[in-house]
């Protein structure tokens, strides 16, 4: 009988992902494109910083929860925090610290959203030291508290 809940809140949070998703698919597609066109020596170089932005945003996906800094992910890769970062950058646009930040107010912004958890119970589960905190963190990226977007 508790499965069914479960069921419904991992389909809600596919539905959530997925549009996220097939953006990273397209971004990965038009990076790929633009090494074709632009000869075999700029592939090799895109295709390597492609695999370990790829390889990176697996490893957020995963981990972003428990883990917040970029240190985690360039020791589990076996990179340099500021190789990683230049790479990321080079191969999104976007920073490797903003990919976690997105990675981790998408996860507060579903359990808000999808159940009754406290926000004091979701910062735990987020790995944050406290609620205020959490709190702090989640108004200052997304422009409201916790309590004002599970309202809105």
């Amino acid at each position: 009988m508790n499965s069914q809940p479960k069921l419904m809140n991992f389909t809600r949070m596919r539905d959530i992902f997925e549009p996220h998703n097939e953006l990273l698919r397209e971004h990965v597609f038009m990076n790929r494109e633009l090494a074709i066109v632009h000869g075999d020596r700029l592939q090799q170089s895109l295709s390597r910083e492609q695999t370990l932005f790829d390889r990176f945003i697996y490893l957020v996906n995963r981990h972003s929860d428990r883990e917040h800094q970029l240190s985690y992910y360039a020791e589990r890769m076996c990179l340099t925090e500021r190789y990683l970062g230049t790479v990321i950058r080079q191969a999104s646009g976007v920073t490797a610290k903003e990919w976690i930040d997105r990675s981790l107010i998408t996860r507060a912004k579903i359990e808000l959203r999808h159940t009754q958890k406290s926000v004091a119970q979701i910062a735990e589960e987020l790995s944050f030291p406290n609620s205020s905190f959490f709190s702090k963190y989640f108004k200052r990226l997304t422009q409201m508290t916790p309590l004002e977007y599970r309202q809105s």
